[in-house]
């Protein structure tokens, strides 16, 4: 585990690291880029030396445009120390318990291991949380936080295997690549 200071200078490390990418672009000549990684998002300067089309800011424009009032975010543990989409959007965050579940899909996507077992666990954790929290029948969105989770509803789309009515998956990926192709 890292201390304080470890953790200071790894997030200076990562910020380092894309800056150099960055001014690497820039001076190719690169106008316009994008990431699809949520949680480097959290890393991001003030100052971009070109235009980043930002994955949560497209996100809260979806959930914006189909008046989604309050979304859960399934994201890495990272993601979610970091609080980046709540400075963009009313949401919730997994349970620490819920989160070891969210934490297990996204370990089995990156092997190359998920299974349908997989989305039935994600989508009975999601059930529970949402009971727990005694909200009217609104409409609920469900944030793909993390591209793992992308790759897991392309496979096996949650609407499919249970998250249906009064639920909407927002596919944070998908919000990206819209957002390019808007720009």
């Amino acid at each position: 585990m890292l201390s304080a200071e470890g953790a200071l200078t790894k997030r200076q490390l990562i910020q380092e690291q894309l800056n150099e990418c960055f001014n690497t672009f820039f001076s190719r000549g690169i106008q316009l880029g994008a990431i699809a990684c949520n949680t480097l998002h959290a890393f991001l300067g003030e100052q971009m030396p070109f235009k980043i089309v930002h994955i949560v800011e497209q996100v809260a424009q979806v959930l914006r445009q189909k008046k989604i009032s309050r979304s859960l975010v399934l994201c890495s543990t990272t993601s979610v120390k970091s609080q980046l989409h709540a400075t963009y959007f009313n949401c919730f965050y997994p349970t620490n318990e819920f989160q070891r579940v969210v934490d297990h899909v996204i370990d089995s996507v990156l092997a190359g291991k998920e299974t349908l077992q997989d989305v039935y666990q994600l989508i009975t954790a999601i059930h529970t949380f949402y009971s727990s929290l005694d909200l009217t029948d609104e409409i609920f969105g469900i944030v793909l936080g993390c591209t793992e989770f992308s790759v897991l509803n392309d496979r096996w789309p949650l609407v499919a295997y249970g998250l249906k009515g009064h639920f909407v998956v927002i596919d944070s990926t998908q919000s990206l690549a819209e957002g390019i192709c808007e720009m």
